[in-house]
C-alpha cells in the first residue's frame, strides 16, 4: 500500500494539537496538517463531472469536423459547435471553482468560515515529487487563504487542512510546464520535510488562455504572491538561509 506523502505530518500534527488542547488546526504556531475525512470522496465527485465535460468537447470537436466533411452541416455551423465547445471549456474550470469553495465555505470548522476577510486563491495540491506525471487526480484541490499578519498560509483543501508558517519554509520557486502553472513549496510540518506543489486553479478564460500559452508567466505571478504575502518580498522565487525583509504596514 502506497503512503502518502502527507501521512506523517498530519499524524504528527493531530498528536500536537491533542497535546496543546488545540481545537483548530490555526490555534498551532507550527506548520502542519490534519486528514480530513471524507474528503477523497469529494474529490472524485468533483472530478468526474470535470472528465465528463473535457471528453463531451472533444466529441463535439470531432464530430462537427466528420460532419461539416460530410455536408452534413456547414461549415458556420462546424465553426460555431467548435467555439461553444471551446468557450465551454475554459468557462467550466471556473464554475467549478466556485462550486467548490461555496461547497468548503459551508464546513463548521473550515477555515473558510473562520478567516472570511482573508484574501483567497483557489489551488490544486500535487506532490512535487510527482508534479509532472499524469494523473486522473491531483493529490488535492482546495482555497489558500493569506495571513501576511502572521506571515502564514492557510489551506482549506479537499482531503487534508494545511497551515504553512513563512519560517517552516525551506524554499519556494515558481514552476511550469504544459497545462501546468504553480509554484513549488519544500517546507517542514511537525519536523516532516514535505514538498508540495500550489498549482493556480479556478482561472477564467483569459487566465486559462495565459495558462495554456504562456505558463511561465502564471506561475512566477503566484509564487511572487506567495512570497509577499510570506515575506514581504516581490521575487519570485525564496531560498531559507537569507533574512526576509520585514513586513510593515
Amino acid at each position: 500500500m502506497t503512503t502518502d506523502f502527507r501521512t506523517a505530518a498530519a499524524d504528527l500534527t493531530l498528536n500536537k494539537l491533542r497535546s496543546v488542547g488545540g481545537q483548530s488546526l490555526a490555534d498551532l504556531d507550527e506548520s502542519g496538517c490534519i486528514l480530513i475525512p471524507g474528503g477523497k470522496g469529494l474529490r472524485y465527485l468533483a472530478e468526474v463531472p470535470s472528465l465528463v465535460t473535457i471528453i463531451g468537447c472533444w466529441i463535439a470537436f470531432l464530430a462537427a469536423i466528420a460532419l461539416a466533411a460530410m455536408k452534413k452541416i456547414s461549415e458556420r455551423q462546424a465553426l460555431l459547435i467548435v467555439i461553444a465547445g471551446f468557450l465551454l471549456a475554459l468557462v467550466f474550470r471556473k464554475v467549478r471553482s466556485v462550486l467548490m469553495k461555496t461547497f468548503l465555505s459551508g464546513r463548521a470548522d473550515g477555515f473558510l468560515k473562520a478567516f472570511r476577510g482573508l484574501e483567497s486563491r483557489s489551488i490544486n495540491i500535487e506532490e512535487g515529487a510527482t508534479v509532472q506525471k499524469v494523473k486522473f487526480l491531483t493529490e488535492d484541490e482546495g482555497v489558500c487563504l493569506m495571513d501576511p499578519e502572521r506571515q502564514r498560509l492557510l489551506i482549506e483543501g479537499c482531503s487534508y487542512r494545511y497551515v504553512i508558517y513563512a519560517k517552516d519554509i525551506f524554499s519556494i520557486d515558481p514552476i511550469s510546464g504544459y497545462a501546468l502553472s504553480g509554484a513549488r513549496v519544500v517546507c517542514r510540518m511537525s519536523g516532516e520535510v514535505i514538498d508540495m506543489v500550489l498549482k493556480s486553479a479556478g482561472q477564467g478564460p483569459v487566465g486559462s488562455l495565459v495558462q495554456a500559452f504562456a505558463p511561465q508567466n502564471q506561475a512566477a505571478g503566484l509564487a511572487v504572491v506567495l512570497n509577499w504575502n510570506l515575506f514581504g518580498t516581490q521575487s519570485p522565487s525564496y531560498r531559507e538561509g537569507g533574512v526576509p525583509p520585514v513586513i510593515t504596514g
